[in-house]
């Protein structure tokens, strides 16, 4: 406000020496202080305005100390988030995997990973007492045994001969001669180094191939290229 007076003040004076027909040195000499002066006041005020309307900067350590702390703040909250999905998605993954352990030990079925090979078991009947009936497991291979056994003669097979193997609950393995299939599309997977484990048998899958063994030990390994029984 002060300035603003004085400004107004130098103009009137200005005006009045501008009246005068005749400028002597001394004129001249006033004449350029005023000017001086005006402009000098002049960007005193616009830099004053401009200076009020410049945001201020966070300079005080408190202020830098409450900006990080909101950012570890954030940083801490981001992390537990990211934390508690990975949790969540492994429990789920676990959860995933022990159903179908689960439901796979409760089959009397299952199918391998590469949809070549599938078992049936044949559980015994609870009202027979006869040793031809104690119950079996049926595994069939898609692309056939390799290599394939000679069909036998006595007794003869009138059926598919060599799909397959059968394992019966006392006694070796047999090759499969049946008119029928095992297959159930319904089959859960025995996943790659899964074991399946009921009745007495029990069937390990591996990337290299299926073996299987019955409560005394008997049993056979088989995969696309070859097939063993022991």
């Amino acid at each position: 406000m002060l300035n603003l007076k004085f400004m107004k003040f130098r103009y009137v004076l200005l005006a009045a020496l501008l009246k005068l027909s005749s400028f002597s040195n001394l004129k001249k000499l006033v004449l350029f202080c005023l000017s001086s002066t005006i402009v000098s006041c002049s960007q005193s005020q616009g830099t004053t305005e401009a200076s009020s309307t410049t945001p201020k900067s966070i300079s005080t350590p408190a202020q830098i100390a409450q900006v990080s702390n909101q950012s570890e703040e954030l940083t801490t909250k981001e992390t537990v988030r990211d934390t508690s999905i990975s949790t969540n998605v492994t429990t789920e993954s676990k959860s995933i995997t022990k159903s179908n352990t689960s439901d796979i030990s409760k089959s009397n079925g299952f199918i391998m990973p590469s949809k070549n090979i599938y078992c049936n078991l044949r559980e015994p009947s609870p009202q027979s007492r006869s040793s031809s009936n104690n119950g079996f497991l049926r595994c069939e291979i898609v692309s056939g045994l390799n290599p394939m056994p000679p069909r036998p003669k006595n007794p003869s097979c009138e059926f598919d001969w060599g799909g397959g193997l059968v394992l019966l609950s006392n006694k070796k393995v047999q090759v499969l001669c049946a008119s029928d299939s095992a297959y159930s599309p319904d089959y859960p997977i025995l996943q790659y180094g899964q074991t399946w484990t009921k009745s007495g048998f029990t069937c390990k899958s591996a990337t290299d191939g299926l073996t299987c063994t019955n409560a005394e030990g008997q049993g056979f390994f088989l995969n696309r290229e070859e097939w063993q029984t022991f």
